[in-house]
């Protein structure tokens, strides 16, 4: 059948350019190599999910693992390794689609949503090209990130085609595809929240409102009051609590907030990044793949965060009349970053770009429809279209290159950020991978003067005292990493095997034991304790602990 492409839309042609555009700018990663940074836990190093798709591998997915509960990100990778094996290509490949898939639908929903054809692809552009989201994209841990998105887009589609013509089928399959994108990761939970803003605007489905919103292209079957609209999305609000629910569950070990960061240093970092965001929108520089956290907040940075913020919060509700899309807009922002903002602080890094995947459109959006209410020509708007397009792609074809592999990315980090323990660290062990122990050793000491407690650190120097036949100083520094992050499965685990060549075996034993507390399904784990139980004559608990380990990975 010939196309003729005279005929084709506007619509269509649009599709066809971000799309394209889009995926020859990250069709570089394909090249890329997995990075020894988490990507070990979600494929390299897991068994279960290099296994592919499994009864038990689908079975495992459901649980709680790396800190979060997110089974459809697990199945993803398992399928990807299933039709790829440990070949990284494929898996990038995969990541690429979605980001395409996800700016398509992007343009799609917003298009539909506000009959604006261009600026909904100037948005959808500026969310496919920037530089902040090349994070989201490049990493294969994070494909977690790409399929929440795509839920969530899918989640909007479903409610807009309700909203015009409510029926309980599209309500369910609306409350389905949330489904899914809270399994994909928890940071859905914000979206019933955005589904009250998109109430108010583009959708004009709020009675009290509905007079007040010039500009407002309504695909709504009818208005209802607020507190109609609020009852609507129970259901929606129940399984974001439900998720919330899960998810401290499985973060509980890695929440360090309560414990080791008052309320008032909590707030003043929520307010610093809030304004990190949004000012590296702006200006997308020195991005890096982990950013220290800021124990000691200058005065200045504080006072700077504070204006920003309020200001542009005060701006957005006096304008909630006559320029709504900035309310909507603002508040997607601030809202979609609650759960990462660190209110409650998992982990230690300061922010990350990561975050902004889902929360850059509610800025995108007021910025867009700003600028073309205030420039009236349709020449000067085309002009700048084409440089800032021009831009982003140079700046995040440039960023992209950083995600090469793991040496690349760290080298990078360690430039743009000050005193990064993680990045020197890191760094230090693949020297160590190399042989290179003295220099890495150095790395390790240099992390640990930036920051004293870095257990990371702490561990890598331990395997580098073990390799050199230190046991005794080696036991030492897995013990402080232990006592700064005792959740580390690793370091029980190394322990474990040092003291073991000590012949210490009941303090191995118990390292081992701590290490299956924190993941029953380690085959490594389970096959050090057999050759332990092998040694000192338990012949039953050593073939009770190998048959688990093969169990695991019958490759083993």
């Amino acid at each position: 059948m010939k196309v003729n492409i005279r005929h084709l839309s506007a619509k269509s042609w649009i599709c066809a350019g971000l799309a394209l555009i889009t995926f020859a700018l990250y069709f570089p990663a394909v090249r890329h190599g997995f990075v020894e940074y988490d990507d070990q836990q979600y494929v390299t190093d897991n068994p279960l999910v290099q296994a592919g798709l499994t009864w038990r591998g689908l079975v495992w997915a459901f649980g709680f693992h790396a800190g979060n509960w997110h089974p459809l990100a697990w199945l993803s990778h398992m399928l990807d390794c299933q039709i790829y094996g440990a070949q990284a290509g494929g898996h990038h490949f995969t990541n690429v689609l979605l980001h395409v898939a996800n700016t398509l639908l992007l343009f799609l929903v917003l298009n539909r949503m506000t009959k604006a054809m261009w600026r909904s692809a100037a948005v959808a552009a500026l969310f496919a090209w920037h530089p902040l989201h090349v994070e989201s994209v490049a990493w294969v841990a994070e494909r977690k990130d790409l399929l929440c998105a795509f839920f969530w887009m899918v989640t909007l589609w479903s409610y807009i085609r309700y909203v015009a013509k409510p029926s309980v089928v599209l309500y369910f399959v609306t409350l389905g595809s949330f489904c899914l994108c809270l399994m994909s990761k928890p940071m859905g939970v914000t979206l019933p929240f955005v589904l009250l803003l998109l109430d108010y605007w583009p959708l004009n489905r709020v009675l009290q409102f509905s007079v007040i919103l010039p500009g407002t292209v309504s695909v709504s079957s009818g208005q209802k009051s607020g507190r109609q609209l609020v009852w609507e999305k129970i259901p929606f609000f129940v399984l974001s609590a439900i998720a919330c629910g899960l998810t401290m569950s499985a973060q509980e070990l890695a929440i360090v907030s309560t414990a080791g960061l008052p309320i008032y240093q909590r707030l003043a970092h929520v307010l610093v990044a809030y304004n990190h965001y949004f000012i590296v929108m702006f200006f997308p520089r020195n991005l890096a793949v982990y950013y220290p956290y800021l124990f000691k907040i200058p005065a200045a940075t504080l006072i700077c965060s504070v204006i920003v913020v309020g200001l542009i919060s005060f701006l957005s509700l006096i304008n909630f009349r006559r320029r709504p899309y900035l309310t909507m807009g603002w508040f997607w922002y601030l809202g979609t970053l609650v759960p990462v903002i660190g209110l409650v602080q998992v982990g230690d890094q300061a922010w990350a770009d990561r975050y902004t995947y889902l929360p850059l459109i509610g800025l995108f959006v007021p910025l867009i429809w700003l600028t073309v209410e205030i420039i009236k020509s349709h020449i000067v708007l085309q002009i700048l279209s084409v440089i800032v397009a021009i831009a982003l792609v140079a700046m995040t074809s440039v960023q992209l290159s950083y995600w090469k592999n793991t040496r690349t990315l760290f080298e990078h980090t360690a430039k743009v950020t000050q005193q990064n323990a993680l990045a020197v660290t890191i760094l230090g062990s693949l020297l160590a991978k190399e042989g290179k122990l003295d220099q890495a050793m150095d790395y390790y000491q240099t992390a640990l003067r930036y920051t004293p407690n870095f257990p990371e650190a702490h561990f890598f120097l331990g395997n580098a005292l073990d390799e050199q036949g230190k046991l005794n100083e080696a036991v030492a520094e897995y013990q402080k990493s232990l006592w700064f992050r005792p959740t580390q499965e690793q370091t029980h685990i190394f322990m474990g095997i040092a003291l073991a060549k000590q012949k210490k075996y009941d303090e191995a034993i118990a390292n081992y034991t701590d290490a299956l507390k924190l993941n029953p399904d380690s085959a490594a784990t389970h096959n050090n304790l057999a050759r332990i139980f092998h040694t000192l004559g338990q012949f039953d608990k050593a073939i009770e602990h190998y048959n688990a380990a093969l169990e695991i990975d019958p490759n083993l």
